[in-house]
């Protein structure tokens, strides 16, 4: 989540975190989630645990720049060193107001993205207001998540909305995936009797 300075400014009331705890009402009880606020620096506001232990209100002080590039690299390093871990899938969830100020070229952010391929997490960038919707659609677009324009003042209700619209699809590309899956193993299945049967009217 995004603390920096201009947040006073298009979040004065602070609706994106007030939105993180719609979001995880939604979620399954078993479901695990973590807080990490960026600004100049990266900071752990609530670290993994499950939806039923409870959602905590949680607040940035909005103050500082927009390093982009260190929240996602932050996030990820903690993932391969084992500081926490999601038995259910990753899914990573980028909610900003603005332009990143630790990255001057849209490539550099490369090197970090490639790690969230590798593990095939997906990070879906929420922009509030004025953001980098280039660099923001190429972070969505490299690892599999959605680009999210919110624009209206309703925060929380609009990325809820929105996730939830990203996860049916998701959840249906694994299921269709799946059933993908076991069609090739029953085909594999019926070639390998009809070889076999072929081979043993050859054998008489």
């Amino acid at each position: 989540v995004d603390d920096s300075g201009s947040t006073l400014d298009t979040d004065p009331d602070q609706a994106r975190y007030k939105a993180l705890q719609s979001i995880m009402k939604e979620k399954d009880a078993d479901d695990q989630y973590a807080i990490y606020a960026f600004a100049d620096g990266v900071t752990l506001l609530q670290p993994m645990q499950k939806v039923s232990d409870g959602i905590p209100t949680v607040q940035g002080e909005s103050n500082g720049g927009t390093s982009i590039k260190a929240a996602l690299q932050q996030v990820i390093q903690d993932y391969e060193q084992g500081l926490w871990e999601a038995p259910g899938g990753v899914q990573v969830i980028l909610i900003t107001d603005g332009y990143a100020t630790d990255i001057g070229f849209q490539f550099e952010i490369n090197s970090v993205l490639k790690l969230y391929e590798k593990y095939s997490i997906p990070v879906s960038a929420v922009g509030l207001g004025n953001v980098d919707v280039k660099l923001l659609t190429h972070i969505a677009e490299k690892t599999g998540g959605q680009f999210i324009d919110i624009a209206d003042v309703d925060i929380g209700r609009n990325i809820g909305a929105h996730l939830q619209i990203q996860q049916a699809e998701a959840d249906k590309q694994i299921a269709q995936g799946k059933a993908d899956e076991a069609l090739k193993s029953l085909e594999k299945m019926c070639d390998h009797a009809v070889s076999n049967d072929i081979s043993y009217q050859n054998d008489h």
